[in-house]
């Protein structure tokens, strides 16, 4: 993410936060009503807040900012867990916070104040807080070290919290931490142009491009930023000097020294979101990405897209076997038990993960397990980072969030208080949460794309708004009339998201493809031109 886009979250977000450090019982999010369709679910609104309880547990939320993690996080636990919330900033965050330009003193003092206590500090930190502190959930991916050495000093870690682990942040050292028992691509960590060539060489890269392609990325980062595929030597070479001397990913001050190169893994990519209590893990939803290749931009997110075991009918117990999806219940299976193992291995025993997998079938279908060829790409120990808790409400019953506080607040709710809500107007505790999810609806996130340059004269969604499998279009306030808008290369750069819900997955399809048709359409600006054929697929 862009300095500038970091600095517009925060400040967007900054009057939510002002807060002392030890917050009351604020607003919270009502569940949606059981009555509603699922398919017809809204995101949650912010109501007005229960009564004051007396609060006898902790949560510390560190980066808490997206109203659809971080302040759902916050609400839920206050609502159905009676939880404390301590709001902490990560250091990078906070550094980010006081070099905004004309801070008050007593904003500055504010921001101050939420930062994580030193060791020092730290007893007098607790004693101050009043309750005991039983969980410690981060948000962004810049604060997970933090975090962790945070966990590990209040004594959470290993029975409430996973220890301190670099390679969770570092893409090389999770690769050297897992290759012994996982299959991953062939990695290595390159600290000039002329080794990136040489192993990139080695990988079957050609200066004439008739060779392989390979991926060239920083160790730490999000999103997709600065991930480029290099189908010849040259584009290599060009993306390593890119690479090199810009800033470390959330580290102040720090500049990139080392870039990883890495065989290219062809094949369709999932996503699987689990949490893990104890290291039970319970899989609470499977993606397969939709990434297409745009100017600028080799790995553009376009769809995020459940997939499963569905029951034929909302009503019964029957199961279809869902083989128009990739593989059918063979992969999804596959995917379920490899990320299990690999959790395992990797020593994942607390929190949410959003672990990519890329998936290949050798034999061109999928009749077994042997038939998948499995090869993992990373391990995310955090949320995944979209809205996506109304698509898997209304298509799995529950979302991923609700069974996170589960995990850590289960156990300290009180009687009639606490477990994950379901579609059924029910609450879940731990141990009824399924390991595995069905599908009760199709859904997908669609990722809008800005396809021009230049201050946005009109924002026309067309007929978008009305295809049968939209339930709710968002554009991001950074890309509406009169603001200045760039192209769309990464996640991070992403103008907006649709939510498609639909019982009918070739009607969803088609939906889908009609958004992408007209998504080249949607923005003008004052001056520049759009791009036509912008997708390529």
């Amino acid at each position: 993410m862009h300095t500038s886009t970091l600095y517009t979250l925060l400040l967007v977000l900054l009057p939510t936060l002002s807060t002392p450090f030890l917050l009351p019982p604020p607003t919270f999010l009502h569940k949606p009503q059981p009555q509603q369709p699922l398919h017809a679910l809204p995101t949650p609104q912010i109501t007005s807040p229960p009564p004051p309880l007396t609060s006898t547990t902790g949560l510390i939320l560190v980066d808490s900012f997206s109203p659809y993690h971080g302040t759902y996080l916050s609400s839920t636990a206050l609502e159905k867990y009676n939880a404390t919330i301590i709001n902490l900033y990560s250091p990078y965050v906070q550094s980010i916070l006081l070099n905004q330009p004309d801070l008050p003193d007593s904003e500055i003092t504010r921001i101050q104040s939420h930062g994580i206590p030193s060791t020092s500090e730290l007893d007098s930190w607790v004693e101050k807080c009043g309750v005991e502190i039983t969980s410690i959930i981060c948000e962004s991916d810049s604060g997970l070290r933090a975090t962790e050495l945070l966990a590990s000093s209040l004594n959470l870690s290993p029975e409430r919290s996973n220890d301190v682990g670099e390679w969770r942040r570092d893409k090389s050292l999770m690769y050297d931490h897992l290759k012994q028992t996982t299959k991953m691509p062939e990695t290595l960590l390159c600290r000039s142009k002329s080794e990136a060539r040489a192993f990139a060489s080695s990988l079957g890269c050609t200066s004439d491009g008739s060779g392989s392609s390979v991926v060239v990325k920083p160790k730490r980062g999000v999103a997709s930023g600065d991930v480029y595929r290099c189908g010849d030597i040259e584009k290599v070479e060009r993306c390593v000097e890119r690479i090199l001397g810009s800033e470390v990913f959330g580290e102040v001050g720090k500049v990139v020294e080392d870039v990883l190169v890495q065989e290219f893994v062809s094949g369709s990519e999932f996503a699987v979101d689990a949490v893990c209590r104890s290291g039970e893990v319970k899989i609470c939803a499977v993606w397969r990405y939709d990434k297409r290749e745009v100017p600028g931009g080799d790995f553009v997110y376009c769809k995020t897209e459940l997939v499963g075991e569905c029951f034929s009918d909302p009503d019964s117990e029957e199961l279809c076997p869902a083989e128009d999806d990739y593989g059918g219940l063979i992969v999804f299976e596959s995917l379920c038990d490899f990320v299990e193992e690999t959790l395992h291995n990797a020593g994942v025993e607390w929190g949410m993960s959003h672990t990519e997998i890329m998936v290949n079938l050798p034999t061109g279908r999928a009749q077994r397990k042997a038939d998948v060829d499995l090869t993992l790409i990373e391990i995310n120990c955090r949320q995944h980072n979209t809205d996506f808790a109304p698509v898997t409400e209304a298509c799995v019953g529950y979302n991923k969030l609700d069974v996170c506080l589960e995990a850590y607040l289960g156990d300290c709710a009180e009687d009639g208080n606490g477990g994950v809500h379901t579609k059924d107007d029910k609450d879940m505790t731990w141990d009824m949460v399924p390991r595995r999810p069905r599908l009760f609806a199709r859904g997908a996130i669609v990722h809008l794309h800005c396809n021009v340059e230049g201050i946005v004269k009109k924002v026309d969604l067309g007929c978008i708004p009305d295809l049968d499998s939209v339930v709710k279009v968002e554009v991001y306030n950074d890309f509406k009339k009169g603001c200045y808008v760039t192209r769309t290369k990464t996640m991070a750069e992403d103008a907006g998201w649709i939510h498609l819900v639909c019982d009918d997955k070739d009607k969803m399809e088609k939906d889908y493809e009609k958004i992408m048709e007209q998504m080249g359409s949607i923005w003008e600006i004052e001056e520049g031109e759009n791009i036509d054929d912008l997708f390529v697929t």
